[in-house]
């Protein structure tokens, strides 16, 4: 952990990621991994959204009718999701409030208030949908089982 004080800027390094700013720099931060449907999010016209929710963890992002999560690497992937390391999640969570703007594209998610900006990492995004012949999982029984599953919670 690096501390840097002086009249301009005040932050906190870990792990190779600026964590925490106080002034007027950016704070450039890159994902740990993302799923298949955020890079078309990322790739438009930046567009206006709000931030919805905020957890320990996690937090939503509503953006054109969509909700985008923001998870720490602790919680398991997600569709509509980006992950940050742990350690990033910890110090910015607890900064951010429901009602927050956020712009999502050109290439990045950018938080004003905070003036903290995401990209994605340069690999492969995951798919949020299993293949389901590459399973073995046979469409009929999964439908049955899910759909009995359901009667019995009424």
């Amino acid at each position: 952990m690096i501390y840097i004080t002086q009249n301009v800027v005040e932050f906190v390094q870990k792990s190779q990621a600026c964590i925490f700013k106080r002034f007027d720099l950016t704070v450039s931060l890159v994902a740990v991994d993302y799923s298949r449907p955020i890079r078309p999010m990322f790739e438009q016209v930046s567009r206006i959204g709000t931030i919805h929710s905020v957890f320990n963890k996690a937090m939503n992002i509503a953006l054109d009718g969509t909700l985008l999560a923001l998870l720490c690497t602790e919680l398991p992937r997600m569709p509509n999701s980006v992950r940050l390391l742990s350690s990033v999640t910890k110090e910015l969570l607890p900064n951010l409030r429901p009602g927050m703007e956020v712009r999502v594209g050109d290439d990045r998610l950018h938080i004003p208030a905070y003036n903290i900006s995401l990209r994605l990492p340069q690999i492969p995004a995951w798919e949020p949908q299993p293949d389901i012949t590459a399973y073995q999982w046979h469409r009929e029984t999964v439908t049955t089982c899910l759909f009995t599953c359901t009667i019995r919670r009424k």
